[in-house]
């Protein structure tokens, strides 16, 4: 089973020793190594840019910007950097999860397949410069052939563990829970009440794994879908610091933001965005679990600060408004990237 892809700069990071990245070798005419993570160094981000689906998903593993690719060269053992081959299945790769581990794959060569070849750091070496070469996948797929494709993106300058605003770059509009209750769970609005009616607008982010985020609403609620209160006096606090002392105050029944994933097809088949007949998938609220589901990366998009919202598990997509024409009560979906109607902020008002 092939895995997903950041797109972009990635790291290629090794599961065997700590905070080590693909590299490539200072002097060398390509040597391929793991080494020490420096935010400094070029050479350690990569881009995965995909072949097709021909026997499964490959790519080609170049360097970030106009790199060469990786590639198989000179026997099953070595590893290099040459100029790209579009013809080359020595430098087409594909990327196999590895059951019962979380986002971290082997990393087969194309050329090789035949014989489970794949990226492997040589001698179980974990120190900072160790040779990486190709080498047969190992029964139970041993940690020194273990590898996660972290994103090296630009951070946004997101505040956590603060109660927040979501809002629509271009309307204002506030992301909002107060949605119909549908059959995948209460949908996510576009909304703008300012606290003044509904208690949905307040949100907290919370830092997920590898430079992700879980998206928790500060109002919390009891079984019976009632705001909880709090049982001490609030009359001298904030608007914001009455909502993080009850948040914090019941971790265990807090939601988020999160999607079915269940049924999504693949982009090939979404036919044209915001058509009036189709069904996209709701952003919804759920318990929080911790799921793949309910994590999700922020883009930054280089505009005020602004971002996109893409689910972990489905990167191609991203939060959108279920309307090219944005208003009150505009019900937020996933959609393809494509506009900057899509372009959100988190902001920290005085409420």
């Amino acid at each position: 089973m092939s895995v997903l892809v950041p797109d972009g700069p990635v790291e290629i990071l090794s599961a065997f020793a700590e905070q080590q990245v693909l590299d490539i070798k200072d002097g060398s005419s390509g040597e391929i190594i793991h080494a020490k993570r420096d935010e400094k160094r070029s050479t350690q981000q990569w881009q995965l840019t995909p072949v097709g689906e021909v026997g499964g998903l490959y790519y080609y593993i170049k360097q970030y910007g106009d790199g060469g690719a990786l590639e198989a060269v000179e026997g099953p053992l070595r590893l290099a950097v040459r100029s790209l081959n579009l013809n080359n299945f020595a430098q087409q790769w594909t990327l196999l999860a590895v059951a019962g581990s979380e986002n971290t794959c082997v990393i087969e060569n194309r050329q090789h397949n035949y014989d489970d070849q794949v990226l492997d750091v040589e001698g179980n070496d974990p120190t900072s410069g160790g040779k990486v070469i190709l080498w047969p996948r190992g029964a139970d797929t041993p940690q020194n052939q273990r590898w996660k494709v972290v994103s090296r993106r630009p951070a946004v300058n997101i505040p956590v563990d603060k109660i927040v605003y979501i809002n629509h770059l271009f309307t204002g509009l506030h992301i909002n829970t107060q949605g119909y209750v549908g059959n995948k769970g209460v949908t996510v609005l576009m909304q703008d009440r300012n606290l003044l009616e509904y208690t949905g607008e307040a949100w907290v982010l919370e830092n997920g794994p590898e430079g992700t985020y879980y998206i928790n609403v500060a109002t919390v609620f009891d079984a019976n879908d009632n705001a909880i209160e709090s049982t001490t006096n609030l009359s001298n606090k904030t608007g914001r610091e009455s909502y993080k002392i009850i948040y914090d105050d019941h971790p265990g029944k807090r939601r988020r933001l999160t999607f079915d994933p269940v049924g999504i097809p693949p982009i090939s088949e979404w036919g044209p965005p915001y058509a009036i007949d189709r069904c996209y998938p709701p952003v919804i609220l759920d318990s929080a679990a911790n799921t793949q589901s309910q994590c999700w990366i922020l883009k930054p998009s280089g505009i005020m600060n602004s971002f996109s919202l893409h689910p972990v598990s489905r990167e191609e997509l991203v939060v959108s408004p279920r309307d090219c024409l944005v208003d009150q009560n505009t019900a937020l979906c996933l959609l393809p990237y494509l506009y900057l109607s899509q372009l959100f902020t988190v902001v920290e008002e005085a409420f």
